[in-house]
């Protein structure tokens, strides 16, 4: 059976998206009390901002992995 790379890349790369955004939605309303109140907004912000922060450290972290064992990971620019 033959399915096209770029049909491949979609199956792949689906689920791992998935997983990603449920897992953000999740941690993102994680702590909050009440939506409307200042405090609510501030735990959203400071959870966005530890998602961001984590995801920046799990991409060096890999980037650094793979130039470790020597797959050369250019940057797009």
């Amino acid at each position: 059976m033959f399915i096209s790379y770029s049909v491949q890349e979609v199956l792949v790369l689906a689920p791992i998206i998935g997983l990603l955004l449920v897992g953000v939605a999740i941690a993102l309303q994680s702590g909050l009390q009440g939506e409307g109140a200042r405090q609510g907004k501030r735990c959203l912000a400071s959870n966005f901002s530890q998602i961001l922060l984590r995801l920046a450290g799990y991409g060096v972290a890999l980037m650094t992995m793979q130039e470790l064992i020597g797959i050369r990971m250019g940057l797009p620019w």
